[in-house]
């Protein structure tokens, strides 16, 4: 399958976009192999795992110390253990989330896993999980807050701490805040240049990886996000990192190799070229002592071939627990959704959106001359309309039982009439594949 990606970088001659006294030219970028694979993955997940876990807040604030962090029991043979039992194909870390406190000993700040208890100071988180990934065949990536750092007064967001600086709640400058605060453009660019981009290029010289996940790039002025760009680029040459969509964005456009969509949906719109959505095993990113609701395996069952019918990836999101380790009920999630794709798969790995019509049963994937219906909904009569469907069907069968044949007769030029058996092989989510001709 190839889907269409986003332009890497845009061709902007927009006032301001390249920096306060010049216009640059940002070359268009062709993706390369390991991006187009990369959406083939269809399903990855995602580690928050930093400060706020250990102090109860909801959001790390910069404000923790080095010694509140210190998982005794963390073991990422554990994490990678879960991901494989999902049928995941990439991770994505949190090595440095809004908080600023970082999973591995960088040497440019202070407040970073060198000075915690943790392997008395020894550990890299980044580093064991990057390593845990090879050893399991995932590929690998990392969050880094490129636009938030709640510890350093040069970068915007933190106004509790630093009450005059932009980017926060309190909207000080406005939404837009380098058109009211130009002041403030010098301690920004000094953090992009001294702090940010240094770090995303001493984690890529480090670890290699196949990702980079960014957020918030409303956050920062447009040059400055592209500035950060134009890092990664010279230091991966070969374009082989996947960066996602919400590094650096103008209008409705998104300046990386996919789109992002909200986060936590429970239904997807339409939605062009190829993107990613992050669902939650509960209603947290973060670890939630008081979250403890999971959602059902079926939601997720049902969820995953929802984006493949519209050309996305999920990225499942887990929060690990203070010491280190996963609660058993992400887990149970994760087996779950694995279960399924262990029999259902070839309908999810490598399929592609379809332009049939919504369908009041479920959904549809494509993957070569094979179309799968996704049943959500089983027919009491044992009948299912498949609408919109030109194509003729040469044969078709439940992919839990390939010596189920299914019996189809056309309707008229645009439906199909399939004749099902009476049970649902699946109550969450039946497959069913049919060769078109």
């Amino acid at each position: 399958m190839t889907k269409r990606f986003l332009p890497l970088l845009a061709f902007l001659a927009l006032a301001g976009c390249s920096g306060p006294n010049n216009k640059a030219e940002i070359k268009l970028a062709t993706p390369s192999p390991q991006q187009i694979d990369f959406m083939n993955n269809e399903i990855g997940a995602f580690f928050h795992f930093t400060t706020n876990t250990f102090t109860g807040a909801e959001h790390g604030d910069g404000t923790a110390t080095p010694a509140d962090f210190n998982p005794t029991k963390l073991d990422v043979d554990q994490w990678m253990e879960a991901a494989k039992s999902l049928g995941a194909k990439y991770a994505v870390l949190t090595a440095r989330h809004e908080d600023g406190f970082c999973l591995w000993p960088t040497q440019l700040t202070e407040y970073c896993i060198r000075n915690t208890p943790y392997k008395d100071g020894k550990g890299d988180i980044v580093g064991e999980l990057a390593a845990a990934c090879k050893k399991y065949g995932i590929k690998f990536g990392f969050y880094y807050s490129h636009a938030f750092d709640w510890e350093h007064p040069d970068a915007p967001g933190n106004d509790w701490d630093y009450p005059t600086n932009p980017g926060g709640d309190k909207l000080v400058g406005g939404k837009n805040w380098w058109l009211e605060r130009k002041d403030f453009l010098a301690n920004a660019e000094k953090y992009v240049n001294e702090k940010s981009i240094p770090q995303i290029q001493e984690l890529i010289r480090k670890y290699d990886p196949d990702i980079l996940w960014f957020d918030t790039p409303q956050k920062l002025p447009l040059y400055l996000n592209i500035r950060i760009l134009e890092a990664i680029r010279q230091a991966d040459p070969q374009n082989k990192i996947v960066v996602n969509g919400r590094l650096a964005r103008f209008g409705s456009n998104n300046i990386g190799d996919y789109r992002n969509t909200g986060d936590r949906s429970a239904f997807f719109f339409p939605t062009e070229g190829a993107w990613e959505s992050i669902p939650t095993t509960n209603e947290s990113y973060g670890y939630s002592v008081v979250d403890t609701v999971r959602k059902p395996v079926s939601f997720f069952v049902q969820l995953l071939p929802s984006a493949t019918s519209k050309g996305g990836n999920i990225l499942m999101n887990v929060g690990p627990m203070g010491n280190g380790r996963w609660d058993k009920r992400d887990i149970e999630v994760f087996q779950g959704i694995g279960q399924w794709l262990k029999v259902n798969g070839e309908s999810i790995y490598g399929a592609q959106r379809t332009n049939l019509p919504i369908q009041p049963w479920g959904v549809t994937t494509l993957k070569g001359d094979t179309l799968y219906a996704h049943v959500f909904h089983w027919p009491a009569d044992g009948k299912l309309i498949i609408g919109g469907l030109r194509s003729d069907i040469g044969k078709g069968w439940l992919v839990a039982d390939k010596k189920a044949a299914i019996r189809f007769k056309r309707l008229n030029a645009d439906d199909y009439e399939l004749t099902l058996p009476a049970n649902a092989p699946d109550s969450m989510n039946s497959v069913i594949a049919l060769v078109l001709n």
